[in-house]
């Protein structure tokens, strides 16, 4: 598929497991989990594509999630955190 632009914020019935199945998802550019109780721990399995990620209001993910996510991620150019 060549969507590139996938917003969950708010979702707060999805899992790290639910989120790992974008994982095909390889033109992905843009994700938003705001809001959510996503841990991070599938966020690395994502497309290095992915430039733009919101993950305001995620109180779950810890420092250590977070500095996964960024190596794995080569192209983020926009990281939001809030809250």
């Amino acid at each position: 598929t060549s969507l590139t632009s996938v917003s969950l914020r708010r979702c707060i019935a999805i899992t790290d497991a639910g989120l790992a199945t974008l994982a095909p998802l390889h033109h992905l550019s843009e994700l938003c989990i705001a809001g959510t109780r996503l841990t991070g721990a599938t966020l690395p399995l994502l497309s290095p594509r992915i430039t733009a990620l919101d993950a305001s209001g995620c109180g779950a993910l810890t420092d250590t999630q977070l500095a996964a996510v960024v190596a794995a991620l080569p192209r983020l150019s926009r990281l939001r955190l809030e809250g």
